[in-house]
């Protein structure tokens, strides 16, 4: 009962806002280049109209309405957002300063920036 009202000092640590700062901009820069990256082109990855299964579509139509992309879409950002969030764990038990500019970040964003770049060079 005396740590949920006065936390030892193993228990607790203090707040940096300044790195907390850093790691939500790299977050945010992320999900801002990735969005970007699903916007992108002429066909952008989404589905523009729903898909209406009826009985008859059903037994007919096996077809691909996009939702393979989709996944992937979200499969891939999901990936090095669930990277990020491990190594702030490690560092967090190893009691070590958090870089949120991780190898795989910085390669995921160069690669999608260069695929962006891509796109529009070849309108």
């Amino acid at each position: 009962m005396r740590s949920r009202w006065k936390p030892l000092p193993t228990q607790s640590e203090p707040v940096d806002f300044k790195n907390l700062a850093h790691q939500i901009a790299a977050f945010i820069v992320w999900v801002f280049v990735w969005y970007s990256f699903g916007e992108a082109g002429f066909d952008p990855i989404r589905f523009r109209n729903p898909i209406l299964v009826t009985t008859q579509s059903a037994k007919s139509d096996w077809g691909d309405y996009g939702q393979s992309y989709q996944i992937a879409y979200l499969v891939f950002f999901s990936m090095v957002v669930v990277h990020q969030t491990v190594c702030i764990q490690v560092a967090h038990v190893k009691k070590q300063t958090y870089n949120p500019w991780t190898k795989l970040l910085i390669f995921a964003l160069s690669s999608v920036l260069f695929v962006i770049i891509l796109s529009m060079l070849r309108r």
